[in-house]
């Protein structure tokens, strides 16, 4: 979260938007990300539910969804991936949702994704085929790490909506 949000202070554009490193999308996604972008404040890349090839992957596939679904949960987000490392978003969301984000970990998607709905930003899935490395370095420290960070979120968004959280 702390890279993307120098990287949106350093350049000032109508467009942003960000891919994760790992290749694990194709350019070809990105005229279908910015079409979308024409109609829409934020779009998200979705990965299409198919058959994972091996047991290790439908673990992780499994592992990643019920964090997802807690996280959601907690933030009051629908049911949506919010980690994917692939999303797009107009300069007024950069502005007023990217910049104000104060999560600068993993959990930087669902604060800045809880944040964009609360402030009526709309809102685009875009469905992607989307294959796991053999050589990710997530581990289960992280999974933790972000799941203390959804909890840091959604009391801070709880406290700033004169909710109690707890």
């Amino acid at each position: 979260g702390g890279a993307i949000k120098a990287g949106v202070a350093a350049v000032e554009a109508e467009n942003y938007g960000f891919v994760d490193a790992d290749l694990a999308y194709g350019p070809e996604l990105l005229p279908v990300m910015l079409d979308k972008l024409q109609h829409s404040d934020f779009v998200l890349a979705q990965r299409q539910r198919g058959s994972s090839a091996n047991f290790y992957q439908r673990w992780r596939n499994f592992l990643s969804s019920s964090l997802q679904a807690v996280a959601n949960y907690l933030v009051g987000l629908p049911t949506i991936e919010t980690q994917r490392g692939c999303k797009f978003f107009t300069a007024k969301v950069a502005r007023e949702v990217i910049l104000p984000t104060m999560e600068n970990h993993f959990a930087f998607d669902v604060e800045a994704i809880a944040r964009a709905l609360q402030l009526k930003f709309r809102l685009s899935l875009v469905p992607v085929d989307f294959q796991h490395g053999s050589g990710s370095t997530v581990t289960w420290r992280d999974g933790l790490r972000y799941l203390f960070d959804v909890v840091a979120i959604a009391d801070r968004l709880h406290h700033q909506a004169g909710r109690r959280f707890w």
